[in-house]
């Protein structure tokens, strides 16, 4: 989140970006190093849900979930708001892009 390598485009197509707190970005933090270290647990996907929840309550109409490692922690997060793995979203225009090129 410190990176905001998202927010000039988000920002140039009038896409308003709200932040987890300072708190919640420690605790987003704190998993990603966990994550790396090969350690996962259901308490990881359990504060990304309640992190994605307090989020939704701010009026969000969508969460960008803009680390590859984050993935791994969302397995079976159960949130009513859309969520966007740019893993995912990677992956399919790079896909898209492949076949345009006929490579």
């Amino acid at each position: 989140m410190e990176s905001k390598i998202y927010e000039s485009i988000l920002k140039h197509n009038n896409i308003d970006i709200i932040y987890p707190s300072a708190v919640q970005q420690e605790t987003v933090n704190n998993i990603i190093v966990d994550l790396l270290d090969g350690k996962s647990s259901n308490s990881h996907t359990k504060n990304i849900e309640l992190i994605c929840n307090s989020v939704e309550k701010k009026v969000s109409k969508a969460i960008l979930l803009a680390c590859t490692d984050l993935q791994l922690a969302i397995t079976n997060l159960n949130s009513s708001i859309t969520i966007i793995d740019t893993t995912d979203v990677l992956i399919k225009a790079s896909v898209l892009e492949l076949l345009k090129n006929n490579l």
